[in-house]
């Protein structure tokens, strides 16, 4: 699906962050825009209307090129620590989603270890950015911060094409998460 092809938000949404996508992104103005999105209270209704709790939607993948999801947290559910291998923007639709980003602080062949550098409750109307190296990250919805949150995801290329990390914290074993997996199968 072309961009001229997508719903009107949609296109908007990519019409706006095309000249800030190349090689060295500007995550003010795509995050500007992907919290626009979040904050269409008519186009988050419809999407709502498209995702359970404890969900995630693609919404436009292309070969190339910016991808775009949709995820709804579970309530009190966090999965595992990852990166993207690229730039990534998070927008709410609803709900809180804490999002809680770490560094690389020691890794050898099979274990890692990891320092949170930053922990925050996002809401509509805001958004978080990360940019590789420091895109290990994890989000999701913890019990007693408000209702879980339905939120946009935006990465720089399709996210399930190539290999990515799957790390514990704050130490632990670290294991590739294979092409066309989300995360990282259970042992």
């Amino acid at each position: 699906m072309t961009v001229q092809e997508l719903d009107s938000p949609l296109k908007v949404l990519y019409e706006r962050i095309a000249p800030f996508t190349g090689p060295d992104p500007e995550m003010d103005s795509i995050a500007s825009a992907l919290a626009d999105l979040g904050m269409d209270d008519e186009y988050g209704s419809y999407v709502l209307s498209q995702v359970e709790p404890g969900s995630l939607k693609q919404v436009h993948v292309p070969e190339q090129g910016p991808a775009l999801l949709v995820v709804y947290s579970g309530p009190g559910r966090i999965p595992p620590i990852h990166s993207h291998r690229t730039w990534a923007a998070l927008a709410p639709i609803t709900g809180v989603e804490t999002h809680r980003q770490y560094e690389l602080v020691d890794h050898t062949h099979e274990r890692a270890t990891l320092r949170k550098i930053d922990e925050r409750r996002v809401t509509k109307g805001q958004t978080v950015t990360i940019t590789p190296p420091r895109d290990i990250h994890d989000h999701g919805h913890i019990e007693g911060t408000g209702d879980p949150a339905c939120f946009f995801v935006l990465t720089g290329i399709n996210q399930l094409i190539h290999p990515r990390e799957q790390y514990v914290y704050p130490e632990g074993p670290y294991r590739i998460i294979e092409p066309g997996r989300f995360y990282a199968p259970k042992e």
